[in-house]
């Protein structure tokens, strides 16, 4: 587990404990300042799955979008879920790889 921030931009007060229930669902809420409510520190399991968009009930029936923003990430790909690499360079690095062997075959 390794500590980072989750934050929500311009997301308003009463939606906080939605918040606050996602990051119990992908770690351990760390730190939470009760007065601001956001950002939320959460020690997050490496193999955590992270909502990058909530959807929020609204008090009209309808569902709000929620950008949220994690902050400190490692390097870690949520593909092969192995720290030291993101999924894009993983896609690069493939791609690289077969590139490379067809170069040899010429």
């Amino acid at each position: 587990m390794y500590p980072i921030t989750e934050a929500c931009p311009g997301m308003q007060k009463e939606f906080i404990p939605f918040v606050e229930h996602i990051a119990n669902q992908i770690g351990i809420v760390w730190r939470n300042d009760k007065k601001e409510g956001l950002p939320i520190r959460v020690l997050v399991k490496t193999d955590a799955q992270l909502p990058y968009i909530i959807q929020l009930p609204e008090w009209n029936g309808g569902v709000l979008e929620q950008k949220v923003q994690f902050i400190g990430l490692q390097d870690q790909c949520f593909y092969c879920k192995q720290i030291g690499h993101y999924i894009q360079d993983r896609q690069k690095h493939k791609g690289n790889r077969g590139k490379a062997k067809e170069s040899e075959v010429d």
